[in-house]
């Protein structure tokens, strides 16, 4: 992945989880990325709507930048936060889409109830708007299955502290987390064979499993990695995703070199290969890292 050792890692309380690339190199990230793939699979069955919003690139872009002017709203002032106009700014400035996508997307929250109009705005002009209490709390679960992943690789207690004070540490960690990452190319433009999968409908929700399945350690010299039996039904069931959707997003998948079956068909094995979890390691180190800035730099622990 790189060139940092296992010696680098003696010693974890003082690493520093604010650069991606000492991220993907530490030993116990691969497994990292199968407690986060477990963590995201869950909070999709807990709350399939609100995930579903983040299930590709460009969902995930829409909505975080919702989260971050919901979370940036002052309470005293009912026209700051979330309005169809800065969600539309963004979106344009940040490339992430256009002002009718944009649109589209705002409404398709507000029909599904995941977002509600602030009482008494005091005008007509604007349509001030809020995540709702379910879908925050989606989203805060997002965010401690990442913090707890961070804790594991550096023996830190974000989790213990987020604990203690939920509502002040999600509100300043989270909006600067989904500011970075909304601006920054290494996360919204990434790797080809991992673009593959999320800029397509769900496709997000679908490497998260692939990901659940990853075995505790992968050996470093392995060309490939097994996932076990896997069923292309069950998936697409579980996503509510076509099968013919899932068949071809795997079927590229193969013949990218990033997947491939072995064995008869009822009981074919899924591998993946190396590189790719490599790839995929090194795109996702991106996400962490800017978790672990935001939230160190919200509590003040950074280095400690």
């Amino acid at each position: 992945m790189n060139s940092l050792g296992p010696s680098f890692f003696t010693g974890s309380a003082a690493i520093r989880l604010d650069d991606p690339a000492v991220i993907a190199a530490h030993p116990g990230f691969p497994r990292e990325l199968q407690a986060i793939g477990q963590a995201l699979t869950a909070i999709h069955d807990r709350a399939p709507q609100m995930v579903r919003y983040m299930a590709s690139m460009q969902r995930w872009l829409l909505t975080q930048s919702l989260f971050a002017l919901h979370l940036a709203r002052d309470p005293g002032e009912p026209l700051t936060g979330i309005t169809a106009a800065r969600l539309q700014e963004i979106a344009i400035r940040t490339g992430a889409a256009s002002r009718n996508t944009a649109a589209a997307h705002l409404a398709e929250l507000i029909a599904h109830k995941m977002v509600s109009d602030v009482p008494d705005p005091g005008t007509k002009r604007s349509r001030p708007l809020v995540l709702t209490a379910e879908s925050e709390a989606a989203m805060r679960l997002w965010f401690r299955a990442h913090i707890a992943s961070l804790d594991r690789l550096d023996g830190k207690e974000r989790v213990r502290a987020f604990d203690a004070r939920p509502d002040a540490l999600f509100t300043a960690a989270h909006q600067r987390a989904a500011a970075k990452l909304i601006a920054d190319p290494a996360w919204h433009t990434p790797p080809p064979a991992v673009g593959a999968f999320v800029w397509t409908d769900c496709g997000s929700n679908v490497l998260h499993d692939l990901f659940s399945s990853l075995p505790a350690t992968v050996a470093p010299t392995a060309g490939r990695v097994p996932l076990g039996p896997y069923a292309l039904s069950a998936l697409a069931e579980r996503y509510r995703l076509s099968l013919t959707s899932v068949r071809r997003l795997f079927h590229k998948a193969e013949k990218l070199g990033v997947l491939s079956w072995e064995g008869a068909t009822r009981n074919r094995r899924l591998w993946i290969s190396k590189d790719f979890i490599d790839e995929h390691a090194g795109w996702q180190a991106v996400k962490f890292a800017a978790i672990a800035e935001a939230f160190d730099g919200a509590t003040g622990s950074a280095g400690t």
